[in-house]
């Protein structure tokens, strides 16, 4: 059995944590290179709410493709 047969229903989970990890690793990597939050909406609170906009990113990708191989089939 193939992976892509494992996970072929949890395609917008697996979008999700993949825009959450985006995001997670460009601010933390900034932020430890450079020993300074250069994106002013990433300090605090405002770094958890980028998480979030990377999960909503991914679940709108998500639905995006899912609509696209709809249209595509038809």
């Amino acid at each position: 059995m193939c992976i892509r047969d494992r996970l072929k229903g949890h395609y917008a989970g697996l979008f999700v944590i993949a825009g959450i990890a985006a995001f997670a690793t460009a601010l933390i990597a900034i932020e430890s290179i450079m020993n300074i939050t250069i994106i002013a909406g990433a300090r605090g609170w405002g770094f958890y709410l980028q998480l979030l906009a990377g999960a909503v990113g991914g679940y709108t990708f998500a639905q995006l493709i899912k609509d696209a191989k709809s249209t595509k089939k038809n």
